[in-house]
């Protein structure tokens, strides 16, 4: 069976945020055509993290510096933090709520108190 070919067009933005995402996981080893593919089945198969109708969760994608993701990272390997997105979330805690730090710092204790 042949393959069937398209064209898509996309504007200098979007392909340069694709180029770079491309460099950061360089590992990965894909083309753009590839990056494409992969992502328009994990969007048909529902996968992607949403999707325009998907109103049971909600984000915001953030870009971060390299610089800024090392620091998200040390923060994970010498903190009780266990994804990025769980660190994100804590300092904008803090950031709207500077109270809830205090809060916070009270659950962990009890929390630790109960591990053997």
């Amino acid at each position: 069976m042949d393959d069937e070919r398209i064209t898509l067009r996309m504007g200098t933005r979007d392909v340069q945020m694709m180029d770079v995402f491309l460099e950061e996981h360089s590992g990965l080893g894909w083309s753009r055509s590839q990056l494409i593919r992969a992502a328009v089945t994990k969007y048909i198969k529902g996968d992607a993290e949403s999707t325009p109708s998907d109103n049971k969760a909600s984000g915001i994608f953030v870009r971060l510096a390299p610089a800024e993701a090392a620091a998200i990272h040390l923060a994970m390997e010498t903190g009780p933090y266990i994804t990025e997105e769980e660190f994100i979330r804590d300092c904008l805690r803090r950031e709207m709520a500077p109270n809830i730090s205090e809060k916070n710092g009270n659950l962990l204790d009890a929390a630790r108190a109960l591990m053997p």
